[in-house]
């Protein structure tokens, strides 16, 4: 039988409490520099007592050394704690993820029995009814509509609560906006939105799903679109940056997000359009950080919205990935 550490240490991992005991360590180490100092404080100068003062600045050199000693370590602590608490916290999501992800597959399995059972019963009423039962014939439509809304609403559900596995590929980021533009090019000419793309030559490419990322690129268009229904330019623009990171703007000249809205943009459900899921942005946000990257936006009511994703390249994201395979394959595991 296998001797669980766990059990042993409460609900500490064994990798948590290597940190714990890392940070007592160099706390441990900090105390021993600050009692040296105290000691040689409180010695030096009756030790130098009728002796040549010029000992004196030897005295200053030693306690400057153990002072920077001391600050490095503090400042060593610190990052570790910071790395600990990060870790942490990504381990927490990732649990969090996998709970909602659950959730989510019992209760979308229960409605769409219902859903499929509906669908049955509502195709046989179509059957039965008389051929001069319009009015009803026309209830009937309304009901296959909002049957297809919560399918809807389960799939965007589903979609954010358990995300298929990435299937991580080199995309050509122009080419990719090229084709979220033209599945909607029609659509925007009808809604008489301008489009207006800037993309910096050679760009490198990025390491992502590019279905994911394509869904969300569109979902920013779309939202563009709906922003701006009296019409207006939408800009796409692409450009590396020095930091080995791929930036990305989509702006419009639509009705802009009301300051109040702002901090909730990115929140699960939370809509400001009318039959909105609240899923959208949430979901565009997910798929960013799953693509190792982040996304913020500006906003100016009766001027418009900017949104800023920025990615690594599909270099740096690589060294990245093959650092963290490396860690998690270093951490002890429970027995």
């Amino acid at each position: 039988m296998g001797y669980n550490l766990r059990k042993t240490t409460g609900n500490l991992s064994p990798p948590l409490l290597g940190r714990l005991l890392t940070l007592l360590a160099g706390t441990a180490l900090i105390l021993l520099l600050v009692l040296r100092i105290g000691v040689a404080a409180w010695t030096s100068p009756l030790e130098a007592a009728g002796t040549d003062r010029r000992q004196f600045p030897a005295w200053m050199l030693e306690t400057a050394l153990i002072a920077g000693l001391l600050l490095l370590t503090v400042a060593v602590c610190g990052w570790l704690a910071a790395r600990a608490r990060h870790r942490d916290w990504e381990q927490a999501r990732a649990e969090h993820r996998t709970e909602i992800g659950l959730l989510a597959g019992g209760l979308a399995h229960e409605i769409r029995n219902t859903l499929n059972a509906m669908h049955s019963q509502i195709a046989l009423l179509r059957k039965y009814l008389p051929a001069d039962a319009e009015p009803a014939r026309q209830r009937i439509t309304l009901i296959e509509r909002a049957v297809a809304d919560l399918e809807e609403l389960v799939s965007e559900f589903l979609t954010f609560a358990r995300p298929a596995k990435d299937q991580l590929e080199d995309v050509n980021l122009p080419s990719l906006i090229r084709s979220v533009l033209d599945f909607v090019a029609l659509d925007l000419e009808q809604a008489r939105v301008v489009v207006r793309t800037e993309m910096a030559p050679a760009l490198p490419p990025v390491y992502a799903d590019v279905a994911k990322l394509k869904r969300a690129l569109l979902n920013l268009v779309i939202n563009a679109r709906q922003a701006m229904p009296e019409g207006g330019t939408l800009t796409v623009r692409a450009w590396p940056s020095e930091r080995g990171e791929i930036l990305i703007e989509v702006s419009d000249t639509g009705c802009g997000i009301p300051a109040e809205d702002r901090a909730n943009i990115f929140r699960t459900f939370f809509s400001t359009k009318s039959g909105g899921t609240g899923l959208g942005l949430a979901i565009v946000q997910r798929t960013i950080e799953d693509c190792g990257g982040r996304i913020a936006f500006d906003s100016e009511v009766g001027r418009g919205t900017t949104f800023r994703i920025c990615l690594p390249t599909a270099e740096r994201r690589r060294v990245k990935l093959g650092r963290q395979h490396l860690s998690r394959r270093k951490e002890p595991s429970p027995a």
